[in-house]
């Protein structure tokens, strides 16, 4: 057997050569034109066996409404492409070991694993083609007050923000001298943690699994830490949201 595609091959001395031949030419045709769908209906995590990654080409994600699901690619050499329906409400991990992409709805990957525990890597990817970006950003001169509003924003549109934050940037001028969380809410609900690390003035983003959708007239607030740092201070907030 081949060690990558599994395809059939001709034994010595094997009678009717031919059958093996043409199912080992169906296989390799399957690898290159075939679409496996991913199809996440019954909620759980989907783990693709050899066979399902190796006889298509691309793997379609459907029926994705749950939050934080992943989809396991086997150890094996090859490309392929992902692709995830526009109506799907929630992005996907898609995850070889250790290593994890991330698919919104609506976009694809294009990704290869390399045989190894954590190989994977993107070579490219397409976003939705109705995806339009929707910043909103804020800024605090000098130091925050303990508790302060720092940002009340209304959404005229609705828009989403990606899981993590990706594309977001959160920066001080002055650095914190003890850890400091500011915290995201949506319609006074929090769903995100913007941590300033001691001697920080870039900042990490925890608690945010998976995307956050606004309707309009929803509320982003954002909001100071209860206890003033001494010194954290000129932060700039800009959080990368798309329509």
């Amino acid at each position: 057997m081949s060690a990558n595609l599994g395809l059939d091959q001709v034994a010595e001395n094997q009678t009717a050569k031919e059958v093996t031949i043409n199912t080992a030419t169906g296989q390799l045709d399957a690898a290159l034109t075939e679409i496996f769908v991913a199809d996440y209906t019954a909620g759980s995590n989907i783990a693709l066996t050899d066979t399902q990654y190796r006889r298509a080409v691309r793997v379609q994600v459907s029926n994705l409404t749950a939050a934080s699901k992943t989809l396991t690619l086997p150890a094996l050499k090859k490309l392929s492409v992902i692709t995830s329906d526009a109506a799907n409400t929630q992005s996907l991990s898609v995850v070889r070991g250790s290593t994890t992409l991330t698919l919104a709805p609506g976009s694809s990957l294009i990704v290869h694993t390399d045989g190894t525990t954590n190989g994977l890597v993107t070579l490219g990817s397409a976003a939705p083609a109705s995806a339009k970006p929707y910043d909103v950003a804020t800024y605090c001169g000098g130091l925050p007050g303990a508790g302060e509003v720092i940002l009340r924003f209304n959404y005229v549109r609705a828009i989403t923000l990606p899981a993590g934050l990706s594309g977001s940037r959160i920066t001080a001028a002055v650095a914190a001298t003890a850890t400091t969380d500011f915290t995201l809410s949506k319609n006074g609900s929090s769903f995100a943690t913007l941590r300033f690390a001691a001697a920080g003035t870039v900042a990490t983003i925890v608690g945010m699994a998976s995307d956050v959708a606004f309707a309009v007239n929803d509320q982003l607030t954002l909001t100071a830490p209860g206890v003033q740092d001494a010194t954290l201070a000129d932060i700039a907030f800009t959080f990368a949201g798309v329509q």
